[in-house]
């Protein structure tokens, strides 16, 4: 994994300190990928649960990282 990579899962991972509304969590996505409008295949409805299925994914990772778990794929 990248660095890039690595910052950009931390920061959603840190995303759920911050989520205190979809239009928020929303702001976490680079801006050329916000205009759920004019595109039929990236809605606005698909992109949050596309947050929340992958933060809670990496939430789950972390703690069985933390407990000393292997992470499964």
């Amino acid at each position: 994994m990248y660095p890039e990579q690595q910052r950009y899962w931390i920061a959603l991972l840190n995303l759920h300190r911050t989520w205190t509304s979809d239009e928020a969590a929303l702001g976490f996505l680079p801006p050329r990928h916000r205009d759920f409008e004019s595109t039929s295949e990236w809605p606005r409805r698909k992109a949050l649960t596309f947050l929340l299925n992958n933060l809670e994914l990496i939430r789950d990772s972390w703690q069985r990282l933390e407990a000393g778990e292997h992470v499964v794929s």
